[in-house]
């Protein structure tokens, strides 16, 4: 008989390949005091297998065929719709399109209507690609999707499945097997707060029945937050933005996220995917896109032959991935835990924003409020 020791809990990404992975339903999880979910194991249910320990992928990390140095490239989408409903560039839409047109799965991100909650789901039809674009800076509930992709690669389905670097790890440590028909797309992750956390902000804003939420706007490459009310647009200013200046500063993110264990060279994932922050300074000879740019990187054979697929539907240049890491050093590195960390979990459940705001130094300055106008600006002359 196997002794069950689950990961740590500092280390616990909260990936569920545990959970997948147990045939007796033994492995629920449950949600700290910050709303972060964590791995229990009904004894009663349990057979003591350990199949639960080998597919973690902290306690047993799964193996690639990543490249060291990997191909980097700047691009955007050509199709200025594809651009302009993406957080960055539109590369993931045109590989999601590429999968689907040829018979295939997607799994990604998803935010649920009037809960906002995010969960992975699998789409089949290019009609809900909607479903699974623009950025979610909330930890994603991966919830099943493992077991469920792992039944359409047994099908011989294509699955192309996109998470964050932890979520793919833990994919790899479920399915145990290079298959052919899987390809994974990681984002670059600065870290993951909790929903319990993203839900006690929503309800502080007092906006009521709020339908959709983004973390980004879709207009132009910025991190406006927008709220809408059915097909009502609210941009969020001031101390009504707390939480994505939070995220933005890392003082929100899960303890394992300031130790992560996939945020380094090489990746993980068969293809990294993120902004390509800073390109303009860097390189002049393409026509970079106002409406966002992706840093693309290409970690072995599998991502390569994916990503020439769809080049010729973009706009492209080969780059040193040096140029990529200035201003995304969460290729290489993970997020430092900042002093605030400590406390604004506990404080978010007492104060108001405006108080928040004053105490972490989120205050809104003539400087952002000069920055607003610009982006507005920018956004009136691109529509």
């Amino acid at each position: 008989m196997v002794k069950i020791e689950l990961c740590p809990k500092d280390s616990c990404t909260g990936c569920k390949a545990c959970m997948n992975s147990c045939k007796k339903n033994a492995i629920t999880f449950y949600e700290d005091s910050e709303g972060f979910v964590f791995p229990k194991i009904d004894t009663n249910l349990c057979v003591k297998c350990g199949s639960c320990v080998r597919n973690c992928p902290i306690l047993n990390p799964p193996k690639g065929n990543q490249d060291s140095h990997p191909l980097t490239y700047v691009a955007y989408a050509k199709d200025k719709k594809v651009i302009t409903t993406s957080s960055s560039g539109g590369i993931f839409t045109l590989l999601a399109n590429f999968i689907l047109e040829n018979g295939g799965i997607v799994f990604g991100a998803s935010q649920q209507e009037g809960s906002l909650y995010v969960s992975h789901i699998p789409i089949t039809s290019k009609k809900d690609i909607h479903f699974l674009q623009g950025s979610k800076y909330v930890q994603s509930d991966i919830n099943n999707t493992y077991q469920t992709a792992l039944e359409f690669l047994k099908l011989g389905k294509l699955v192309l499945f996109s998470g964050t670097p932890c979520q793919i790890a833990g994919l790899y440590s479920f399915i145990h097997k290079d298959y052919e028909n899987l390809i994974t797309a990681e984002v670059v992750c600065h870290g993951v707060p909790s929903y319990k956390f993203f839900k006690i902000y929503i309800d502080k804003l007092d906006i009521k029945n709020i339908s959709r939420f983004n973390f980004r706007n879709e207009k132009i490459w910025s991190y406006d937050t927008i709220v809408y009310k059915k097909n009502k647009r609210k941009i969020l200013i001031g101390e009504k933005d707390f939480y994505m200046r939070a995220f933005l500063h890392g003082d929100i993110f899960r303890e394992s996220c300031y130790n992560c264990r996939f945020a380094k060279l090489p990746r993980i994932a068969d293809v990294t995917l993120g902004d390509f922050w800073g390109i303009q300074k860097y390189k002049h000879s393409i026509s970079t896109s106002p409406n966002g740019n992706s840093v693309i990187i290409i970690n072995n054979e599998k991502g390569e032959h994916l990503i020439n697929c769809i080049l010729n539907e973009c706009v492209y240049e080969e780059m040193d991935l040096e140029y990529a890491m200035k201003r995304n050093h969460n290729i290489y590195e993970p997020s430092l835990r900042p002093k605030n960390r400590s406390t604004i979990y506990s404080d978010m459940e007492t104060m108001t924003l405006k108080q928040l705001a004053h105490k972490y130094g989120y205050n809104f300055t003539l400087r952002n409020y000069m920055g607003f106008i610009k982006r507005r600006l920018k956004e009136f002359f691109l529509s």
